[in-house]
């Protein structure tokens, strides 16, 4: 390599003496080009050729890497479960469901879908409530979550849920739902939160309602999974 020059102002060049090219190159910008070489001097030039590459060693032990959704993992363990519920709404909001997660559960519950079905035999509106930390006088019926595979030999839920419990505060509300149908105009409607609504051992949700009128009836599918801690 030759000498140090200047050849323009706020750059900096390594100049090769034998061809007159560059080494070495920092630009005004302060980007900088440089040349590689081999051990035995060769100039290594990256993918020009083969024979000229920059040459990088790959691992053997190289594998595909499987990834999953969190309800996916917890759909392999057989850890998706269904929940199942007919309520009939009344015109003053009340309670309807509620889901605890015990302390010691082991899992975390990632609810993945609320499906709310109007099933009324008449035209009607209703709006339900998510609550979390609810203080609860009396759990009500007992209901019995199911594996969402059909199948011998599966796990039950940690979780525990009932139907028709008493409150003496509902809590914090989380979310607000707003249903319409009946026989003239049913609907299911889908609420989707894909593992972002999360309760921890130790909590629970309570879910209310109230109709336009009473005696709405409505059906509840509340799906979730199960991630162990």
């Amino acid at each position: 390599m030759g000498d140090l020059s200047n050849k323009d102002k706020g750059e900096f060049t390594i100049v090769d003496p034998d061809n007159d090219d560059y080494e070495m190159h920092v630009d005004q910008y302060g980007v900088s080009y440089t040349k590689l070489y081999d051990n035995a001097g060769a100039v290594l030039i990256g993918q020009k050729t083969m024979a000229l590459s920059l040459p990088v060693t790959l691992a053997s032990n190289q594998s595909i890497i499987d990834v999953q959704t969190r309800a996916e993992a917890a759909g392999a363990n057989d850890r998706l479960f269904v929940m199942n519920a007919e309520i009939t709404l009344g015109s003053a909001e009340e309670e309807y469901i509620l889901i605890t997660n015990p302390s010691g559960s082991g899992y975390k519950l990632l609810f993945q879908d609320i499906e709310i079905s109007c099933i009324d035999v008449g035209n009607g509106e209703s709006t339900l409530r998510i609550y979390k930390g609810p203080t609860i006088t009396d759990n009500g019926d007992t209901q019995t979550a199911v594996a969402t595979r059909v199948g011998a030999g599966l796990p039950t839920s940690a979780m525990n849920s009932y139907t028709e419990p008493s409150a003496s505060s509902f809590g914090t509300r989380l979310y607000t739902f707003y249903v319409t149908g009946g026989p003239a105009s049913g609907g299911t409607y889908t609420y989707s939160f894909n593992s972002t609504f999360i309760l921890d051992p130790g909590y629970s949700i309570l879910l209310t309602g109230d109709a336009d009128g009473n005696g709405r009836l409505l059906a509840a599918n509340i799906i979730w999974a199960e991630e162990a801690i």
